[in-house]
Order: structure tokens, then C-alpha cells, then sequence
């Protein structure tokens, strides 16, 4: 009897233990693409999803979950290698909860501490993000890498955002001082409604009054800086962007104000050559403005289209430019039309070609760029040459 007892004990003792490390084992999945969002409110979203083997051929990222189904990393690999090459320029993203706090963390492909970069900060040492959430309202701090909390590159030193719905929130920024910032130059909003489209994907950045502050208290205003009210974005069903546009009050295209090279346009549409719709893997493609009647404009700078290229792996490797008459045409702002860009098996560039509209190597400026590095993740040693191959710099270190 004894014995029976003791191999019971043994036996619920085992269903225990295997429960435990069941509950303990992590989900991992795999995307190809991270659907784009413009704000730091907005979590990634990974979309795409392929198998493993799957992705042992393809640029991809491994996301992992903890036991309650949330993210708890986020790595960005080609193919089999770690690469730093993410969408937030990093090679990981790992995130930390508390009560009432989520933190994300950057590191590169050796595992140490590196600052992220995303169009919504325009730069800033950004290596780690400290949501915390009182009373509804979250507040987003910045760190680096020396923990120190700092300012992000359009000047802002902390974020607040306060939900609305299920898709929308109320988005604040706010200076060092405490006085209020904008988004950036080209959404230069105080305080905005940032809503999400019916397939959890961006779809308006909205231009509100200053006193809103809920959603029974929303104001909408045509941005006297913007010259418009709302921008909102062309996600489709698998996440792909095809372009965006700018609204008025009522919902009606309006043109843009114009600034710098940029048009008085309305909307800016890319057109893709797909490989895979789904997981939003294409060839190249095309891109074009339009005025609020859908006329065809081109950039002040004479650029009329772009066109983007990439490989097998979806590394970029050319971009060209494009006069209204649809010739190869020298972009006055970058000084070349076309770009050529070469990548070794780690998926980091190993050369760069600046051409001028002939197709050949400009006579101005650096016209190539040879990229070595010691190992498959070491930094990279830059050596620039004019277009008949004479060395104009001489290395320098670099990381790409």
C-alpha cells in the first residue's frame, strides 16, 4: 500500500512539474514584414505570418510570446542570420510588464544595448521605452543607453496618449519644459485622434483642439500650420501601405500646403510589382503624387516618379528618379538618379553606386562605396571612390 502511495505521489508529482514547464514554454511564430505605424502609441504589429521553414529563406522576423499571449521579443533575421536591419533599426526588441508598465528594450545582433530609430522620434540614442499608465492616461519616457532619460529628435521628452475606443486614442507631446510639441514638420499637430482601420492597421492621424482631452470632448480643426485636418492611410486587409492622403473637415482630398521640394499634392500612391500580396513581398515599385481632383503632380525638384527595387531577400538595390517625360532624371536635392546597391549573403550592403541620368557613374561627388567588415557582424570600414575610382576618403568606421 505504502508503495502505491509513493508511486501516486511520484506520478502527481511529475503531472506538476510537466504542467509547470508547459505553462513556462514560449510561443514563437513567424512574419515577414512589421505593418507600418506613426506613432510610438501604436505596438508593433508583425504581419505575414510564415512557417519556420519558411523562413530560412526569407529576410523575417521571430516574435515570441509569453504564457498570457503577450510579445515578449521581437528579432529581426536574413534569412538565418540576426541582422540589425528591422524595422526599427535594431535587431530586437524586448519587452518587460509590470503593474501599470510596459517597457521596450533595443539590442543589436551581439546582444548589447543599441538605440532604435523610427521617422516618428527623427532620431535621438532611443534604447529603451517606459510606458506607464495611470488613471487611463499612458505616458511614454525615452531612455539611452546609459539610462538617461532624453529628448527624441523632433524635441519631444515624453508622450501621453489617452484611448478612446478599441481603435482610436487622443496622442499628446510634450517638450522638456512641459510645453506642448508637435508630431513633426509633416504632421505638425499638437494634439491628434489616432485611430486603426477595421484589420487593426493605421488609418487617420487627426488634427484636434487643444482642450480635447476625451471622447466626449473632441474637436476636430483644420491645422493652421497643416492646411489640413486629417491624414489617412491606405492600409489594405494583409497590411500592406499603399500611400496616404490629407482631408479637410467634411472628408474631402485637399492639397497639402507646398514646402520645400514637396507639391501642392494630396496624395502620395505606391504602386506595387507583388510577389506574394499576402506577405507583402514585391519586386519594386512605383511612386506618384496627385492633386485633391487626382491630377497627376510632380515633386518641385523636378522628380516626377520614383522607383524602388529590391532583391530575392527584399533588400533595396536601386532607386531611380523620374522627370515628367518619364527619362532618368538627376534629383537636384540627392545629386544622382539612381542609386545601385550590392549585398553579401549576411544581408549588409558591401557596395554602393551613384549614377547620373546616363546610367553612368556621376562625375560629382562620391560616386562608389566599398563596405568591408571583419566579421559577419562587426562594423563596417567605408572606402569612397569618384567615377574613375580614385579614393576621395580614405576609411572610416561606420555601422549600416
Amino acid at each position: 500500500m505504502k508503495y502505491l502511495i509513493k508511486i501516486h505521489l511520484l506520478l502527481l508529482f511529475i503531472l506538476a512539474t510537466s504542467n509547470l514547464s508547459y505553462a513556462k514554454q514560449n510561443e514563437v511564430r513567424y512574419f515577414s514584414k512589421i505593418a507600418g505605424v506613426i506613432s510610438p502609441m501604436l505596438e508593433f504589429k508583425p504581419r505575414g505570418e510564415i512557417t519556420k521553414s519558411q523562413a530560412k529563406d526569407m529576410r523575417h522576423y521571430r516574435v515570441t510570446y509569453d504564457n498570457k499571449g503577450r510579445t515578449e521579443s521581437i528579432k529581426f533575421f536574413h534569412r538565418q542570420w540576426p541582422s540589425n536591419g528591422a524595422y526599427f533599426y535594431a535587431h530586437e526588441v524586448r519587452y518587460l510588464y509590470k503593474e501599470n508598465q510596459k517597457i521596450r528594450t533595443y539590442f543589436n545582433t551581439k546582444g548589447e544595448p543599441m538605440g532604435m530609430w523610427r521617422h516618428y522620434y527623427r532620431g535621438g540614442e532611443i534604447h529603451r521605452e517606459v510606458y506607464d499608465t495611470v488613471d487611463g492616461v499612458i505616458t511614454l519616457s525615452i531612455f539611452d543607453t546609459k539610462g538617461k532619460q532624453i529628448e527624441v529628435g523632433t524635441g519631444t521628452y515624453h508622450f501621453k496618449s489617452k484611448p478612446i475606443s478599441d481603435n482610436a486614442f487622443i496622442q499628446w507631446q510634450f517638450k522638456k519644459d512641459g510645453t506642448p510639441n508637435t508630431i513633426f514638420n509633416y504632421l505638425p499637430f499638437e494634439v491628434s485622434m489616432i485611430t486603426k482601420n477595421e484589420h487593426g492597421f493605421l488609418y487617420q492621424i487627426i488634427a484636434l483642439d487643444s482642450k480635447s482631452d476625451s471622447a466626449n470632448n473632441l474637436k476636430r480643426i483644420v491645422h493652421p500650420k497643416a492646411g489640413f485636418s486629417e491624414m489617412r492611410l491606405n492600409f489594405d486587409v494583409n497590411g500592406n501601405e499603399n500611400g496616404w492622403d490629407f482631408r479637410d473637415l467634411e472628408g474631402n482630398l485637399v492639397n497639402r500646403p507646398e514646402e520645400g521640394s514637396d507639391p501642392g499634392y494630396a496624395t502620395w500612391k505606391f504602386q506595387f510589382d507583388w510577389k506574394d500580396e499576402k506577405l507583402g513581398l514585391f519586386k519594386g515599385y512605383d511612386e506618384f503624387y496627385f492633386d485633391k481632383n487626382n491630377k497627376r503632380v510632380c515633386k518641385n525638384n523636378g522628380v516626377c516618379k520614383t522607383r524602388y527595387d529590391v532583391d530575392e531577400y527584399g533588400n533595396f538595390t536601386n532607386l531611380s528618379t523620374y522627370d515628367k517625360n518619364g527619362k532618368l532624371f538627376v534629383n537636384p536635392d540627392s545629386k544622382y538618379a539612381k542609386f545601385n546597391y550590392l549585398y553579401n549573403e549576411y544581408g549588409r550592403r558591401v557596395k554602393e553606386e551613384y549614377l547620373d541620368a546616363t546610367g553612368k557613374l556621376r562625375k560629382e561627388g562620391v560616386a562608389v562605396v566599398s563596405i568591408e567588415y571583419e566579421d559577419w557582424q562587426g562594423v563596417a570600414k567605408v572606402s569612397e571612390f569618384d567615377y574613375q575610382m580614385k579614393p576621395i576618403v580614405n576609411e572610416e568606421s561606420k555601422s549600416d
